[in-house]
């Protein structure tokens, strides 16, 4: 489980039996950190942005990569090890369940 220490925010690990609860948990969770958009593809770095702003995109994208990675149970880890984004582990979740 992991909780955000500012809220008391608290989500279990998906595993096969608790996908739905999972995502709706998941999905208020990333959008108190404010990282749900990156997730869901709705915030993408514009091509004509500049290297400040791909930095500071690239660490949000990777901090929303990394929290669903690691709320996922070492079972299916097989959905979202290969995924290079945040959107793309999401989406590979869903489609496996």
């Amino acid at each position: 489980m992991v909780a955000a220490a500012d809220t008391g925010l608290k989500v279990d690990k998906l595993t096969a039996d608790n996908y739905h609860s999972w995502k709706f948990n998941m999905k208020m969770f990333l959008i108190e950190k404010g990282l749900w958009e990156i997730v869901n593809g709705t915030e993408t770095l514009d091509e004509n942005s500049n290297e400040g702003e791909r930095r500071k995109f690239k660490r949000r994208e990777n901090q929303a990569l990394a929290i669903v990675c690691l709320l996922v149970s070492k079972r299916l880890q097989i959905y979202v090890r290969s995924s290079n984004s945040a959107k793309d582990a999401w989406s590979n979740l869903g489609e496996a369940s």
